[in-house]
């Protein structure tokens, strides 16, 4: 299960943070690891289920089942609290998604810039920052993780939303827990509850996501949802320089499920789609890249061309470094390798100011954090280099940008010949070297 996405309409190519395990996706988390390592072998999922705590999930999802309708405000948060290389880094981000069902197949969800309706016929997919919606048939039986593709993030970042749709991928077969390890009684808001104790191990890192999960004990449904990712974090931090090491204070997500609705009656203009004024119907989201579905593929094509708006005022066109070598660093502030990595891509600056070679940032923020995201480049001090601002993602999607970090490297006849997703942990010698190699002519290793 991941925290909840901003907008990410390609697929299931969402903006992600590269990190141990665990990705912030979109303004928030999906599963790629930092490097690509070998699998990791984890414990036997079977061996880790605790009977009195499967026993609460088995009921929960038979709960679910026997709904005929269901509805709720989950209120998703995310808090990240930690000193990096002697700094503080607080983040708290809170979404707060309506959702509503009825068998077999009718939903809405709203309150997010990712929106979905289906009537039981018709699934429609709407994007609000790029004013774009997808109408498609929904075949009976469909899985709705295979309708909805490009949405394949949103499902599993509602826990109700993907058990209800069938779209649960666990050993349990319920939303975040792969592992059983406990349940005791306790209260939450004046009603007694299941308190189940599980956890997800990543299978390419290794990396734990230790969950709670807390189930109504009359009704059997979701109260309340906890996901730690504090090992994700340090794991992604393990061996950095001490002037970037981090105390991890908190990385959590937490879910409330409120204004819990079941068993009524909806009208059934609930779940008819209403696009608005300037929404366009397409066939796809814009850009359409069905051909290119990781970043590598784009080495040996021309750069895709973007003019984009400059942290601190004025527009930039990649065109206009024809004749130059471009580095494009694809980053966030709630990105924790990216905070890592950055100050060492600023440096490059510097060290080829008397070079044909441009330093880029791309940030991708949604619109909202634009003071945050000037405060974080001038505390931070990495205004040497320009950064041009991607809210909406659409750089970031004509890049295939499932990651970040992520360096592209341009070369003066404007075709991308490197790409790096992931923290770079010596960007002086490692990019220089390539850089250096650009600006002579002579190829790289892609």
């Amino acid at each position: 299960m991941r925290p909840f996405a901003r907008d990410c309409p390609k697929r299931s190519v969402p903006v992600l943070c590269a990190l141990a395990g665990v990705v912030i996706f979109c303004g928030v988390v999906t599963a790629q690891p930092v490097s690509t390592p070998a699998t990791v072998s984890t414990p036997s999922a079977v061996a880790m289920m605790n009977p009195a705590a499967k026993a609460v999930v088995d009921r929960s999802l038979a709960a679910y089942s026997a709904l005929s309708t269901y509805g709720d405000t989950m209120v998703h948060r995310f808090d990240f609290r930690a000193n990096i290389g002697g700094k503080s880094e607080n983040q708290s981000v809170t979404q707060t998604p309506r959702f509503r069902y009825a068998k077999p197949n009718k939903f809405v969800i709203i309150g997010v810039p990712l929106e979905m309706t289906s009537d039981g016929r018709v699934l429609w997919l709407r994007s609000q920052e790029l004013s774009e919606y997808v109408q498609r048939p929904l075949s009976s039986g469909q899985r709705l993780s295979d309708a909805a593709a490009e949405f394949a993030d949103m499902l599993s970042s509602h826990p109700v939303m993907e058990i209800l749709s069938g779209s649960t991928q666990t050993a349990t077969g319920f939303p975040g827990f792969d592992q059983l390890i406990g349940v005791s009684k306790a209260a939450l808001n004046g009603r007694t509850v299941d308190l189940v104790q599980g956890r997800r191990i990543e299978p390419q890192t290794g990396a734990t996501i230790h969950t709670r999960a807390w189930f109504d004990a009359e009704t059997a449904l979701l109260a309340k949802m906890e996901l730690d990712l504090r090992e994700s974090y340090e794991g992604a931090y393990a061996g950095a320089p001490p002037n970037q090491q981090m105390t991890l204070e908190q990385a959590l997500i937490t879910i409330d499920f409120t204004e819990v609705r079941t068993n009524e009656t909806f009208t059934e203009s609930t779940f008819v789609f209403a696009p608005g004024e300037k929404d366009r119907k397409v066939d796809g989201f814009t850009p359409a890249l069905d051909d290119i579905q990781d970043p590598k593929q784009l080495v040996g094509r021309p750069a895709p061309a973007f003019v984009a708006t400059v942290l601190g005022g004025g527009e930039l066109d990649l065109s206009q470094f024809k004749g130059k070598v471009v580095v494009l660093d694809f980053w966030a502030t709630w990105c924790a390798p990216c905070i890592r990595m950055l100050p060492s891509v600023n440096k490059l600056v510097d060290q080829y100011k008397e070079q044909p070679v441009v330093i880029l940032g791309v940030n991708t923020n949604v619109s909202a954090d634009m003071e945050k995201v000037k405060r974080f480049v001038t505390e931070r001090k990495v205004d040497a280099m320009r950064h041009v601002l991607d809210p909406g993602g659409t750089i970031g999607r004509d890049y295939a940008a499932q990651a970040i970090p992520l360096t592209v490297m341009i070369d003066r006849e404007g075709i991308v010949r490197y790409v790096h997703s992931g923290f770079e942990p010596d960007v002086a010698a490692s990019y220089g070297a390539k850089i250096d190699k650009l600006i002579k002519g002579e190829p790289i290793d892609p």
